[in-house]
């Protein structure tokens, strides 16, 4: 998937591109640029016409931002086009600031304000690097799990590299990762009602915890403020927990929200919901 997404980025779909990065050309291709790249420990790539920076330390850190511009950019569009002066947008998941750091770099004269919210602690050290180096004090960061309720956590350490896989576990699930880590979980209608600064819009990607975090914030979807919601739906955790998309899916829409687009990739399922 590496190779793939380089490939296309640098070259297009052309059926000989397709060939070659299948083949593994292009991880030969991409060491010495990755090496340049680890090196200087900045990433630079240009989203909306804005240069922009990220800490890296692996190439797996480096694929991620790769595949942002590959594949992460019809979502990106669409929230920077839901966005209005003065909106306040949660980024529930923010892990590293691949959603937000566009959104805010683009946004930085529009008086929007983004909360971040990402609990593990090498994903928010990035997370705050990145907003310093790219210079942005339209973010404020939160070291915090989203879920139902407000209560001590559990956080599933994702494969080694795989930072942007971590996720809150219970007890009696199986565990996939190398470690659990004690986290502190708020839900967001608590964070709301103590910031006096509810969200107008809201992005969740938090691996199979998309039903916790909307069972903690049903006064805020209850409400009139929040107006978008880009949620991204991962199957396998929805099933493991008991729970089915289509079942989600009305959770939010018997708010009075109406889906406006969507887009699966296996498993995984990205929605966009506007207020009626």
């Amino acid at each position: 998937m590496i190779g793939l997404t380089f490939m296309y980025k640098m070259f297009g779909r052309s059926p000989l591109v397709i060939w070659l990065a299948r083949s593994g050309i292009s991880s030969i291709i991409k060491w010495p640029r990755d090496r340049v790249i680890l090196m200087r420990g900045t990433h630079r790539q240009r989203v909306f016409e804005q240069g922009l920076a990220f800490s890296v330390k692996n190439r797996y850190q480096i694929a991620q931002i790769d595949a942002m511009v590959i594949w992460e950019m019809e979502v990106l569009k669409r929230l920077r086009d839901s966005l209005r002066s003065g909106d306040v947008v949660y980024d529930v998941g923010a892990n590293i600031g691949l959603t937000t750091i566009p959104l805010a770099k683009v946004d930085s004269e529009s008086n929007c304000v983004f909360y971040c919210f990402e609990p593990d602690i090498d994903n928010f050290d990035r997370l705050s690097e990145n907003r310093r180096i790219n210079g942005l004090d339209n973010m404020i960061l939160h070291r915090l799990a989203v879920g139902e309720r407000d209560a001590a956590g559990k956080l599933e350490i994702a494969e080694k590299g795989k930072s942007g896989q971590n996720r809150l576990v219970t007890d009696e699930e199986p565990l996939d990762g190398l470690a659990i880590v004690d986290v502190q979980v708020i839900s967001l209608d608590t964070f709301a009602t103590q910031k006096q600064r509810g969200p107008d819009v809201i992005k969740i990607d938090v691996e199979g915890g998309e039903v916790g975090v909307l069972e903690g914030m049903k006064d805020l979807l209850g409400g009139d403020r929040l107006r978008e919601i880009f949620i991204e739906w991962h199957e396998h955790a929805l099933n493991r927990c008991g729970k089915d998309l289509a079942s989600c899916r009305k959770s939010i829409e018997d708010f009075g929200f109406r889906q406006m687009w969507t887009d699966r990739r296996g498993s995984t399922v990205h929605d966009h919901y506007r207020r009626a």
